[in-house]
């Protein structure tokens, strides 16, 4: 344990995993929400297609996956980590900083990132790049967060209007002095009152729902008139993944957007010929009341789906993690 530079206090301890509800929460978290949310975006094609025999073996192939997963990272925690997982804290006049310190760790990190990008797995590559990302996390006090003591685990939680953000993990000779320095600093900045009163993971989950409801016409639409599947698949995984991840993901939806019109477009002036003979005529000349029923449809959920971007990209809806990132004082 250190302290003085900047008046800080700097110590390094091993946080337990298998022992430690919160890591063990966090884990059980997050394995089950990459099982849902592959099975929920696999799940809709089918169902738009019909296809209802294949979802239940779907089902049980992401439940068997979750499962192993799951068995797989106990595994792993107790046996190469040994239920321990060195890590470095700091707090400071700025803020409080974490870093993953373990060799260990780290060197699994990069070798699930770069064996994702060999193998052409992009959920490990993901799973790396996110794991990294995660190495070193920084709040400071000019953010918005509020602080939770817990003396019987000698830890402190911060955290902003939905989620934890940080849990620090002290030793039991600096915990007291740990928390004055936090107490102190969040109050000198004001830092817990700019928490919001009420969650936004309404607004979150609210916004998902949208972008499912609207990608469902879309989906129809594809199978409908011979497009392509993927362009509709594409884009409701760049809008879900906008709804909850970075504002830049928004250009790439307005984009998909784009292309669905203009493969739409090529589809309804497509020239054919009549069974019955006479002369040739434009795809969309014949359709019926329930085609452009299903075109005013898509048409109303393009717009939602294109004012949900357009919205996103100037700033005026605030992605999830991005929110997280102002939150944790990172401008």
């Amino acid at each position: 344990m250190a302290q003085g530079r900047n008046a800080g206090l700097e110590w390094e301890l091993g946080v337990p995993v298998l022992t430690n509800r919160y890591l063990l929460g966090a884990m059980l978290k997050a394995i089950l929400g990459g099982a849902v949310g592959c099975t929920v975006l696999v799940g809709i094609p089918l169902a738009v297609q019909g296809e209802w025999d294949a979802i239940p073996p779907l089902l049980a192939m992401f439940a068997l996956t979750f499962v192993v997963v799951l068995g797989l990272a106990l595994l792993v925690s107790g046996l190469i980590f040994r239920n321990r997982i060195q890590t470095r804290f700091r707090i400071d006049a700025t803020g409080i900083e974490m870093t993953q310190t373990d060799r260990t760790a780290r060197a699994g990190n990069r070798a699930a990132l770069i064996a994702g990008l060999v193998l052409g797995k992009p959920g490990a590559a993901g799973t790396g790049m996110l794991a990294i990302s995660q190495e070193q996390q920084r709040l400071d006090w000019d953010g918005a967060f509020a602080a939770r003591y817990e003396p019987a685990t000698a830890s402190i939680s911060f955290r902003n209007g939905w989620r934890t953000l940080l849990r620090v993990y002290c030793l039991p000779e600096n915990y007291a002095a740990a928390a004055a320095m936090i107490e102190a600093a969040m109050a000198r900045h004001a830092t817990a009152t700019r928490v919001p009163a009420r969650s936004p993971l309404g607004r979150y989950l609210l916004r998902t729902v949208v972008v499912i409801a609207c990608s469902l016409p879309l989906l129809g639409m594809a199978e409908e008139y011979d497009l392509s599947g993927f362009t509709p698949f594409l884009m409701l995984c760049f809008a879900l993944a906008m709804v909850w991840l970075v504002r830049p993901l928004a250009l790439v939806v307005l984009g998909v957007l784009a292309w669905m019109g203009l493969e739409l477009a090529a589809s309804l002036t497509e020239q054919r010929e009549s069974m019955f003979g006479g002369a040739p005529y434009l795809r969309y000349e014949v359709l019926s009341g329930d085609d452009w029923a299903l075109l005013t449809l898509c048409g109303i959920c393009t717009a939602v789906l294109g004012w949900l971007a357009v919205q996103t990209w100037r700033g005026r809806i605030v992605p999830a993690l991005t929110q997280d990132w102002a939150d944790a004082g990172d401008d």
